[in-house]
Parts: C-alpha cells; sequence; structure tokens
C-alpha cells in the first residue's frame, strides 16, 4: 500500500476507535496520533503532521470534555483530505492493486455484517455487534471515499448514522431495521462485484443508486428522532414550570422566555 494510502488508514482507524470508544485508552490514541504525526514528518507533509500533533496534544489535556477531541480529529481528517486532494496524480480510482485491496477488505466486512445482523435480530441490544456492524460500514465508506466511489459511500454512511444511534440507546433495532441493514449489504455486495469486475477489464454497469432504500433508511433514523422529541419537550417543560406550590405553577417572571418548540470518477 503507498504511504500516503497507509497514512490515510492510520487516520481513519483513529478516528474510528475515538468514536466508537472504549476500544481503548486515551494514551494509546495520543501514542497513535504520535505516529501519525511522526509518519507524516517524514512523508514531509506538514499539514497532517501539525493536525496530528494537535490531536495528540488535545488528548493529553482532555478533562473529560469530547469536543476538543472532535475538533481536533476534524481538522486532522481535513488535512488528510486536502493532501489527498492535492495527489490526483496518483488516481487511487485507478490503481488495481488499491481496488483490489477495496474488494478483499468489502467483502470481508459485508460477510461480517451479515454475521452481525443475524445476531441483533435475536439480541437487538447486543453492544458487541452493534459495534462490529458499525464498524464495518464506517470502514466501507471510508474505503469508498478514498477510492472516489460516492454512491458506495452514500449507503454505508446511512447504515452506519442507523447503526450508532442504536449504539448510543437513541434507536431500537427492530425487524425493518434489520431488513435495511441486509438490504444495503446487498446492494455494496454487487457494487464490491462491479468493481471486480472492472478490475478484471470485463465490461459492467454498476449498480443504480437505490433511492428507495436510503429513503427507507432515513425514516427509521426520522422515527427514532421523533420518538426522542417528547421525552425532551416534557423535560424542557418541567425545567420551566419547576416546583409547584399549593397545587399551581409558580407566575412566570419578567422577561422570563417560553422554551423553543421541540462525489468522483465512478459512475
Amino acid at each position: 500500500m503507498p504511504e500516503s494510502a497507509e497514512l490515510r488508514k492510520q487516520v481513519e482507524d483513529l478516528a474510528l476507535g475515538l468514536a466508537l470508544g472504549g476500544d481503548g485508552s486515551q494514551d494509546q490514541w495520543r501514542a497513535a496520533a504520535g505516529r501519525i504525526q511522526r509518519e507524516a514528518e517524514q512523508q514531509q507533509n506538514a499539514g497532517v503532521a501539525s493536525a496530528a500533533g494537535e490531536v495528540a496534544r488535545v488528548l493529553s489535556q482532555n478533562d473529560g470534555d469530547s469536543a476538543g477531541v472532535v475538533e481536533a480529529m476534524l481538522r486532522l481528517q481535513s488535512a488528510v483530505e486536502g493532501e489527498k486532494a492535492g495527489d490526483a496524480a496518483t488516481a487511487p480510482a485507478d490503481d488495481p492493486e488499491l481496488l483490489s485491496d477495496f474488494v478483499m477488505e468489502a467483502r470481508e466486512h459485508l460477510s461480517s455484517i451479515e454475521a452481525q445482523a443475524l445476531t441483533l435480530e435475536r439480541a437487538p441490544s447486543d453492544a458487541e455487534a452493534l459495534n462490529s456492524a458499525f464498524r464495518a460500514f464506517h470502514t466501507i465508506k471510508g474505503l469508498a471515499g478514498f477510492l472516489a466511489l460516492p454512491h458506495v459511500q452514500e449507503m454505508a454512511h446511512q447504515v452506519e448514522a442507523v447503526l450508532d444511534r442504536a449504539r448510543t440507546g437513541e434507536l431500537t433495532i427492530t425487524t425493518d431495521a434489520i431488513d435495511v441493514i441486509l438490504l444495503a449489504a446487498d446492494h455494496l455486495s454487487r457494487w464490491t462485484g462491479h468493481v471486480e469486475q472492472r478490475i478484471a477489464g470485463v465490461v459492467s454497469e454498476p449498480p443504480p443508486r437505490d433511492a428507495v432504500l436510503l429513503s427507507r433508511i432515513g425514516a427509521i433514523c426520522s422515527s427514532a428522532a421523533e420518538e426522542t422529541a417528547p421525552g425532551l419537550v416534557a423535560m424542557a417543560r418541567a425545567v420551566e414550570s419547576g416546583p409547584t406550590e399549593g397545587g399551581r405553577a409558580p407566575a412566570r417572571r419578567p422577561n422570563q422566555r417560553s422554551p423553543a418548540p421541540a462525489h468522483g470518477p465512478w459512475p
């Protein structure tokens, strides 16, 4: 794998580890950021090296508030994306070796997704299955972004969002969710087959963008948001009202405000 591609993979792995949480300590993530910084310096990539150093610094000073870590990681990912954009001469989407790596990794992750979906069908809250499926879609999304496969990236990202909400307890994996996970995996499998055919020099039509499936996935996320909203509204009203006196809510203080109502060369 070319040095720049390996560097991007390390950044993606770091972002994934921090997003999942619990898979490593702050010291481990700080060490990973340090390795990225050193490797970027060796490649004379000052932008990525500086951004990686900032991630390591923020992790060293982190006091439990993850906002600074997220911002630093976004800057690092932007630096890597900028480096990728400036390296157009390598044309990763036309590199047979990189495409072969994508096919091999995608097939492994898709196989894992099917196994995790069966587990989630039996145990919708299984944390290990949720994290594994999330990681698989996240990795496919990252690889597709690097290789300029926008339809693959979009589909993987949308399912990743469903699994992320399930991991944080905002959404319960239902039969419909299992269906879209498996349908998305099947769509990505067809795309993987298309890429494999292209590598072999065989004429192949790419699978069309599945707007219906994407709409179903979006509806699941929207439904989860609607289920969460009533609880937030009730909390806001409770905070506004405060304790009652003699069964009546206290009068509103003057000037007290009411709460606000609740990509690329491939086809």
